[in-house]
């Protein structure tokens, strides 16, 4: 009799972990859902249109740009901290909390999650391959990670900082990338070594870029001005922006991002006065504009996208919104206006017509068909 009572005794605790589990699978999965249920505008098919092909050439023009729509909308478990796309345009990778979300940019589906529960998941840049990735961290040092996102995997593990990493760089021909931290350094690294090949100390943060070739990497701070290096030899800067020259024109006293358009023709510097100065790329005297208006009161960095094709720049507002201006005349051609949070990364999609924002929301924005009609040139 006692043997029986264990027996049923043993069967009807199996009975309760076996619906605890299958509780704790449901939660799991309505989790899942509820962060990773991927919306589509019914308006907005989710084709995205190349830019260049081997028989038609694809761009940006006012009346794309005017049409942009978000095409489909990803919540995410907490604020965006980077982004970026694969050179191919296929994929697109966004860093939240401690985990990197990984989205194919043809479908506008959900890839899968890549867990980074113990450094955290910061900056993030795809190498030359789609499913590799430099990622910094948030949490227990300052290193930068060498992430194989197909097997979870870290390739290797790059020390040098000993303050947040506030920029990654990858270059577009090479194995090489620079990232820049508020140990107010630069430090440029190979893919296939642990120790950086090349350090350049200032006295504060500085910010700095690879040029679209890979050829050149420009770097900037308040007191040094903007200075263009030859990324094929060591040496001093060959073109420096002085302060002296731009200091009517730029607002800041500290520098955010510094990129250079596509084409390479321009520089867009941004600061914490929230707006973004247009430079000549081939000119160190020749300010260009600035783009944006200034908000003081802002709470979230101003973030800045210029397209593939060098003519538009996005930037973020400060009531959730996403103006694109023409980089050319300074006039702002289009409002995006569908955003619910602040936006903390924006990029252009390399080879496609697309721009993707992220918040605690990821968008996929893509214009019209009517309006790509127009745009074969």
């Amino acid at each position: 009799a006692a043997g029986a009572r264990t027996l049923l005794c043993l069967a009807s605790t199996a009975r309760c972990l076996f619906t605890l589990l299958s509780f704790w699978r449901w939660i799991q999965f309505a989790t899942k859902q509820a962060y990773h249920s991927t919306q589509q505008a019914d308006s907005v098919p989710f084709v995205p249109t190349p830019m260049a092909s081997s028989d038609a050439l694809y761009e940006l023009s006012r009346g794309v740009v005017q049409s942009f729509q978000p095409a489909k909308v990803e919540r995410l478990p907490e604020l965006a901290k980077g982004m970026s796309f694969s050179r191919s345009g296929h994929r697109l990778a966004v860093s939240s909390g401690k985990h990197l979300y990984i989205y194919d940019c043809m479908t506008g589906s959900y890839e899968k999650k890549v867990p980074s529960l113990k450094y955290g998941s910061g900056l993030v840049e795809f190498t030359h391959s789609e499913t590799d990735v430099i990622i910094s961290s948030t949490e227990v040092n300052h290193d930068i990670r060498y992430l194989s996102i197909h097997d979870n995997r870290f390739h290797r593990y790059f020390k040098g900082h000993t303050k947040k990493v506030n920029k990654l760089s990858m270059a577009r021909c090479t194995d090489t990338f620079l990232s820049c931290s508020h140990d107010n350094s630069v430090l440029f690294w190979d893919l296939r070594a642990d120790r950086f090949q090349r350090r350049i100390p200032y006295q504060e943060t500085p910010i700095a870029t690879h040029g679209p070739q890979g050829l050149v990497f420009a770097v900037a701070t308040p007191s040094t001005g903007i200075e263009l290096y030859d990324a094929r030899k060591p040496g001093d800067p060959f073109m420096t922006y002085s302060p002296k020259v731009y200091a009517g024109n730029v607002q800041g006293t500290a520098y955010t991002n510094l990129q250079f358009s596509e084409d390479g023709d321009k520089l867009i510097l941004t600061t914490n006065a929230y707006r973004a100065f247009v430079f000549n790329a081939h000119n160190q005297n020749e300010f260009m504009r600035s783009l944006g208006r200034s908000k003081p009161s802002r709470t979230m960095p101003l973030q800045v996208a210029p397209s593939s094709c060098g003519n538009y720049v996005a930037l973020s507002t400060e009531d959730h919104k996403i103006e694109i201006w023409d980089a050319n005349d300074g006039s702002v051609v289009s409002v995006l206006a569908d955003q619910e949070e602040d936006i903390a990364c924006m990029q252009f999609n390399p080879e496609y017509l697309m721009l993707a924002s992220a918040g605690r929301q990821t968008t996929m924005w893509l214009p019209s068909d009517a309006a790509t009609a127009g745009a074969h040139s």
